[in-house]
């Protein structure tokens, strides 16, 4: 390993030994995926559709599939290796991939196959977010072709999760009472004719 500090897994590999480490979180049926963020962002989307009630075909069901993330889409060809490449028994593998550049430059690693040059996954296992525009029609949440997994999600639900992120982790809400209140304190102090300000000009 020649510089320990890019491998994210190596921690892991280190404590647990190459072999348990890197095959832990890969099961039977897997989905493999760029990140940590695609991994919530499906499971979640997956875990709502299913209270909704919404057919098994529609959804993912995440008592039999397993999604696993990589810590960017240049560690999937490793994963899928791992995965696929070294024992007799090859778990089923479905890779989704970002239509970025580095989306395509994984998809480039995966098809040349492993250490050994062999193909590892079908080429139409290995998926790209941009081919849900092309072959279904599904564009993201301002009607542009799909990039990205985050593209899925609607405008609304971002704007409301933003929301939700300012208000409870930054603490809008106190900020803006205590605005309020100096605005209230600062427009007390003034004037009659200082508070008659109505057009832009009045200003200059």
């Amino acid at each position: 390993m020649r510089n320990a500090s890019r491998n994210h897994y190596e921690p892991l590999r280190s404590a647990f030994g190459s072999f348990v480490a890197e095959t832990t979180f890969i099961g039977n049926c897997n989905l493999m995926v760029g990140g940590p963020a695609d991994q919530i962002l499906l499971a979640g989307a997956a875990t709502s559709l299913r209270a909704r009630g919404a057919p098994d075909l529609h959804t993912l069901d995440l008592n039999h599939i397993t999604i696993v993330p990589a810590s960017g889409a240049k560690h999937v060809p490793y994963l899928v290796y791992l995965a696929r490449g070294r024992d007799v028994e090859r778990p089923a593998l479905i890779v989704l991939l970002d239509g970025d550049g580095c989306g395509n430059a994984a998809k480039k690693d995966i098809l040349r196959g492993g250490a050994y040059r062999k193909q590892l996954v079908k080429p139409k296992y290995i998926l790209q977010m941009g081919d849900l525009t092309t072959s279904a029609g599904i564009r993201g949440a301002t009607g542009h072709p799909l990039v990205e997994t985050e593209d899925i999600v609607p405008l609304p639900m971002i704007v409301a999760a933003a929301q939700k992120y300012v208000r409870e982790v930054c603490g809008a809400s106190s900020l803006a009472s205590r605005s309020a209140r100096v605005r209230k304190a600062a427009s007390m102090r003034l004037s009659p004719s200082q508070k008659k300000v109505t057009k832009p000009t009045d200003f200059c």
